[in-house]
């Protein structure tokens, strides 16, 4: 019965962890060393344990080590759990930090036990019913300039392949998708990104991705922008958010960190206590005092506001986020923001706390701060959301519209908390353009399109095209003006000579005497990129990278 059994579980046994241990810790060591080189690629969002460029640059120090770690296993000869504790220590190491790393390395470690453990039980299988020999995956070696020739037309072959099916190189000339995707300026270089090209194949594009795609004015011409409306959907911009048939559209978390923008400290500036007392405001019972080179102490209830006389808060969806260090288990950090003249507050001790918007019940809190702790509360299309250290502890719903006030504070309730990298940003606030569309309704073919730089972005708010009327009868669609490689825009419609020659929407040029022409039109609006313009999806940044510029290259949500 042994030996059946033996039988029957080797494949499962061969297939999920082999019996040799250097394989296993073969395994262990290209995971750590894969998750070692996404790390810095992964989108900049705390849960994930990479919310800062130093987040995951320890992301992928930490997991570099344990790659070596079980790379230095591979060379033991011994069997059994001795090898396999080796191989979970490798993968346990990122352990040692704290937040979400820690997660990323106790999952790690999980599944190099769980792995060890197979691999160990394999071992134990009777020996007939291991396999006798394995054959060589590999294929002998080419020889001689014909092979090597061969190697080189087949990678090439196969880039080809890859940048035409799968990825297209992409680059961005301008700022209309700034802060997500950089373009060229005086002092740096335009990112560059891959596009997913095969994606759209299987599936159709969504709500809040980056899209690449013909300009639907030019095709020629590629443009990069965030699709905010799908076929068929009544799409408004109204207070600043995308509204969907009536109703606000929630961006999806990467999607919402990745949208915030930084108001203090402004970048490249140090949030260091002088910085804060500049920025913020206390009550006349002023009981906050500078402590260190970048914090402030606060004993008793007291408050800092956001001092409106520097900039005016217009945005009513904002974040606010600060480190809390108290030894003081009495001591309470609270963070207050007014959005739209509603407040939410969230007060939080050693014990735990409570999320309160307006006038509805509070929403308990279970976790409390501790030695130091990270406290974030954001406001963002009618959604609030409370986080310690990176994790969602309270959420509750909040308005939407209103012609209320907006202001944050920060503050305490009781015993001493000393408040230290404080941190206010505010949402995209989509613009209405002085002469445009805000208001569309998306055909069964068409997508709504914006720039994340909404105050200096060609989107489908104002694309607009002239028609070119023939005495035969035909009508040609024609942009006066369009962008060229570097964003510039040049004249696309020339009257002279007793000619007019321009190219139409589709990218072909034309040429008609002027005594063919019996009207070019007024302006009229085509804000809709059609199914047949999408290229694919806008994946990865891949540059710039230092010494060129500052480190990008990273995933996009």
């Amino acid at each position: 019965m042994s030996a059946f059994l033996a039988e029957v579980l080797s494949p499962v046994f061969a297939a999920l962890a082999p019996r040799d241990p250097a394989r296993v810790a073969r395994r262990v060591r290209n995971a750590a060393a894969a998750t070692a080189v996404l790390g810095p690629l992964l989108p900049r969002y705390g849960p994930l344990g990479t919310g800062t460029v130093g987040d995951a640059n320890l992301l992928m120090g930490v997991y570099a080590v344990a790659a070596v770690a079980a790379h230095m296993q591979m060379k033991k000869s011994h069997a059994g759990w001795r090898a396999a504790g080796g191989v979970a220590l490798a993968g346990i190491a990122p352990f040692v930090t704290s937040g979400m790393t820690a997660s990323w390395g106790l999952l790690l470690g999980s599944i190099a036990l769980l792995h060890a453990a197979l691999s160990d039980a394999h071992s134990r299988l009777p020996a007939a019913a291991r396999p006798e020999h394995e054959h060589d995956p590999l294929p002998p070696d080419r020889e001689g300039w014909p092979g090597r020739i061969g190697s080189i037309a087949y990678s090439i072959v196969t880039v080809l392949i890859f940048w035409h099916f799968v990825a297209e190189n992409t680059v961005v000339p301008t700022d209309s998708m700034k802060p997500t995707i950089l373009g060229a300026t005086d002092r740096t270089l335009p990112d560059r990104l891959f596009a997913d090209v095969a994606v759209y194949a299987l599936r159709e594009p969504r709500r809040w991705e980056i899209l690449v795609f013909e300009y639907p004015l030019q095709r020629e011409v590629r443009f990069v922008k965030r699709i905010v409306g799908l076929p068929g959907e009544h799409v408004e911009i109204r207070d600043g958010d995308i509204w969907i048939d009536g109703s606000v559209a929630r961006k999806p978390a990467l999607v919402q960190e990745s949208l915030w923008r930084e108001r203090f400290p402004k970048s490249g500036a140090r949030s260091r206590a002088k910085s804060i007392t500049a920025a913020w405001t206390g009550n006349e019972d002023d009981g906050w005092r500078r402590d260190g080179k970048d914090g402030l102490k606060l004993r008793g209830r007291d408050h800092l506001t956001w001092a409106r006389f520097l900039a005016r808060l217009d945005v009513g969806d904002v974040r606010i986020a600060f480190t809390a260090r108290t030894t003081d288990a009495a001591a309470v950090a609270a963070a207050r923001i007014t959005t739209r003249g509603v407040p939410v507050v969230l007060e939080v001790g050693g014990e735990g706390g409570t999320l309160t918007v307006g006038d509805d019940p509070p929403v308990e809190v279970s976790t409390g701060i501790g030695a130091a702790t990270r406290v974030e509360l954001q406001v963002a299309d009618g959604l609030v959301r409370a986080l310690l250290d990176g994790h969602e502890v309270a959420r509750a719903e909040t308005a939407v519209v209103g012609t209320g006030r907006n202001r944050v504070e920060i503050g305490g309730g009781s015993g001493e908390v000393r408040f230290t990298e404080v941190r206010l940003d505010e949402d995209i606030r989509y613009a209405l353009p002085a002469s445009g569309l805000s208001v569309f309704d998306t055909p069964a073919d068409g997508y709504v399109v914006l720039g994340d730089n909404t105050t200096n972005s060609e989107d489908s708010r104002m694309w607009t095209a002239r028609p070119v009327r023939l005495t035969s009868g035909e009508t040609y669609w024609v942009a006066p003006s369009v962008p060229d490689e570097t964003g510039e825009r040049v004249s696309n419609l020339s009257r002279a000579g007793g000619r007019v020659r321009f190219k139409d929407v589709d990218g072909v040029p034309r040429d008609f005497a002027a005594a063919e022409v019996t009207e070019i039109g007024r302006p009229e609006a085509r804000p809709y990129v059609r199914r047949s313009h999408v290229l694919g999806r806008a994946a990865l940044l891949y540059f710039p990278i230092p010494p060129l510029g500052g480190w990008r290259p990273r995933l996009l949500p």
